[in-house]
């Protein structure tokens, strides 16, 4: 997958070319090590990623998060 993007404030661009690595959240989960988390809002575009397809963490949600109807979502981590 071929990735442009840069920082919110425009002084940093990137290129990232490879296979896409999931994001871990939990201290417990082993890291990949020289990983690099790249945040979908800095995409120059951002469809590449396709959009959210389930949401988790819900319990902690603020009444401003929209989450769409149908969309599959866990009040914590599924499993």
């Amino acid at each position: 997958m071929h990735i442009e993007g840069g920082c919110y404030c425009g002084a940093l661009r990137y290129v990232a070319d490879g296979a896409p690595v999931v994001r871990e959240f939990c201290t417990r989960t082993p890291r990949r090590p020289g990983a690099v988390v790249l945040k979908v809002g800095t995409f120059d575009d951002p469809a590449l990623f396709g959009g959210p397809q389930v949401a988790i963490w819900t319990r902690d949600g603020q009444e401003f998060h929209h989450i769409p109807d149908g969309m599959p979502r866990f009040e914590r981590f599924p499993g």
